[in-house]
């Protein structure tokens, strides 16, 4: 026989599914796996030491693959070895000391049926796949084996020349057979369609499943070796089809369960989905009940808000390098896991605020100067899974300002107050701390708090050295919600609009406080002066600088009175911001201006 390039129209149909043609025997091997779904090997068996092959375990000899790879396999793998040790990795991929080449002129064509769970094991642990691999761990046509050997001898014979010498059996072919019962009103029942009998028995036989044994109500059929997807009972042939589901036992119907389903979905694919009738679901109650829990719910409406927002909505894996998933937060050994898809994504991801980072940069690189993304996803740390929302600004808007607004701290918290104001969140009963992780700026970043212990969320401008080392823009800034920490909104009904009768008066205080004094104690403070009559307090200005002594800090608050039973008098106002003034004072030694 001769090897060299295959025809034309072997080429031609290789080429059409993505395969590159190599050699004539490679080929033909190559058209059946995707033909026939039945992997093939051709072995030089000139270059055979002993010129005979066994089938083993490895014993952890190194041999070369047709990859170049040079693999070790262990006690667990199973090869096919000459006199010399290991030549091939059973089911998976050959070697490259007996691949055939333009010198081959004698070979010896192998067809074998490995256990998928094997072949799976082994190919996860020797990280490699191919065609071969694929189909064998799915399960191939269990009884193909003499005639693909057949037609493979055939075509090598018409393509090489040569002759063929006497085929070599070794083990028993295993016992696949299985018989599979349809009763015929389960199409009707399961799968909402009625077929005649006769309709279902040709759908079934001329998809392989010949039929066996059939009467008024049932069918029985022989599940096809190629179908390894269809359950089925061994048993089957010897038990007799019942006229009735009272007549026949549990053990019986457990039996049958499976295997049943799997042939009305057959029936059902044959006769066409579009021809099963829409049925509405039966209504059991005059108000329907809600489809989503509470906590569902507030998970939809943060992902609405958001996205209102200007945030657009990204899902990102849930694992990532673990240097990179370092830099958000630790990285513990016990998170870590074996990728087979990408090994580098290693770790289990503290937070989506890093994954988000990490797509952020990616469109920086591609000269998006305006990003703005959200996740709604899971961090996970040592003490369990976590859902959280995160979200990420970074760059400047086009505007028509001088200065285009950026992504600061203020821009995050913005959007944090937002998230949570919607969810219910009592936002008098907030505090921030400024003990946020190290990946924000620690100086532009704050933890929010229910109390003195329950954190609800952490939002911030990014490290200025994460910030470079991810290649984001400098005004870079992000916040997480843990959605799992926010109470479950109470069941009440919708309390009718806050709207005063009367008229609100405003007053501004300009106070003198120590550097360190965080705005949040300010307005605590001048909160709790009147609780029932303060609606609202917040900062609008923080100066440093001429006429402030140093170590000073000029900080200025708006509080609002609002009256609800008669309108302030003069001396009463005058009253209630002398309180203000001594509340302040006292939390923080201010002074006014």
């Amino acid at each position: 026989m001769r090897n060299g390039p295959s025809p034309e129209w072997l080429q031609r149909r290789l080429l059409s599914i993505g395969l590159r043609p190599i050699s004539t025997l490679v080929d033909i091997t190559n058209f059946f796996t995707f033909a026939l779904g039945r992997p093939l090997h051709v072995f030089d068996a000139d270059r055979i030491a002993g010129g005979t092959l066994t089938m083993r375990r490895g014993t952890g000899e190194n041999f070369t693959a047709l990859n170049g790879r040079v693999l070790t396999p262990g006690a667990d793998d199973l090869v096919i070895a000459d006199a010399n040790g290991a030549i091939s990795l059973a089911g998976i991929m050959g070697g490259a000391a007996t691949g055939t080449g333009e010198t081959t002129t004698h070979v010896f064509l192998e067809c074998a049926l490995f256990d998928p769970v094997g072949i799976a094991r082994t190919g996860r642990r020797q990280q490699l796949h191919s065609d071969a691999r694929q189909r064998f761990e799915r399960g191939v046509d269990q009884a193909l084996p003499p005639e693909a050997i057949e037609a493979a001898t055939r075509m090598i014979l018409d393509l090489c020349g040569g002759t063929a010498g006497s085929v070599v059996c070794a083990g028993a072919e295993p016992a696949w057979q299985r018989q599979a019962r349809l009763r015929f009103e389960r199409v009707a029942g399961l799968g909402g369609l009625a077929l005649a009998p006769d309709t279902t028995v040709t759908i079934l036989d001329r998809l392989g499943f010949s039929p066996v044994a059939r009467s008024v109500s049932a069918v029985t059929v022989a599940v096809p070796p190629w179908r390894n997807d269809v359950a089925g009972n061994p048993a089957l042939d010897q038990a007799p089809i019942l006229e009735g589901a009272r007549a026949q036992s549990a053990a019986a119907g457990a039996a049958m369960i499976e295997p049943e389903c799997d042939l009305v979905e057959e029936v059902l694919r044959i006769a066409g989905l579009d021809h099963v009738p829409a049925i509405s679901l039966p209504r059991t109650a005059p108000v329907p009940v809600p489809s989503l829990s509470p906590r569902q719910a507030r998970t939809a409406l943060t992902r609405r808000l958001l996205a209102a927002r200007g945030l657009a909505e990204s899902v990102t894996y849930s694992f990532m390098a673990r240097a990179q998933a370092a830099e958000f937060g630790q990285a513990p050994a016990s998170l870590m896991l074996n990728n087979p898809i990408a090994a580098d994504l290693d770790q289990m991801r503290p937070t989506p605020l890093a994954t988000l980072a990490h797509a952020a940069a990616r469109n920086a690189a591609r000269a998006i100067g305006d990003i703005a993304l959200f996740e709604i996803g899971p961090g996970y740390t040592e003490e369990g899974q976590a859902l959280m929302a995160a979200g990420l600004r970074a760059g400047t808007r086009r505007h028509w300002q001088p200065e285009p607004p950026c992504a600061d701290a203020i821009a995050a918290k913005a959007d944090l107050w937002a998230a949570l104001a919607a969810l219910g969140v009592p936002m008098e009963a907030l505090s921030i701390t400024p003990d946020a992780p190290g990946h924000y700026h620690p100086g532009q970043s704050g933890v929010v708090r229910q109390g003195p212990k329950l954190v609800l969320a952490r939002f911030g401008a990014l490290h200025p050295a994460l910030v470079e080392r991810l290649g984001l823009p400098l005004s870079a800034c992000g916040f997480e919600v843990f959605l799992d920490s926010v109470a479950d909104p109470k069941r009440r009904r919708r309390a009718p609009p806050d709207l005063p009768q009367l008229q609100a008066v405003c007053r501004d205080f300009a106070f003198i406080v120590p550097k360190g004094t965080h705005a949040e104690t300010i307005l605590r403070a001048a909160r709790a002066a009147n609780r029932a009559l303060i609606a609202r307090v917040r900062v609008f200005d923080n100066f440093e600088g001429k006429n402030v002594p140093d170590d000073y800090k000029s900080v200025a608050i708006e509080v609002v009175f609002q009256p609800r039973e008669y309108t302030l008098t003069e001396v009463e106002i005058e009253t209630e911001s002398a309180k203000v003034v001594d509340y302040v004072g006292k939390a923080t030694g201010a002074r006014l201006r």
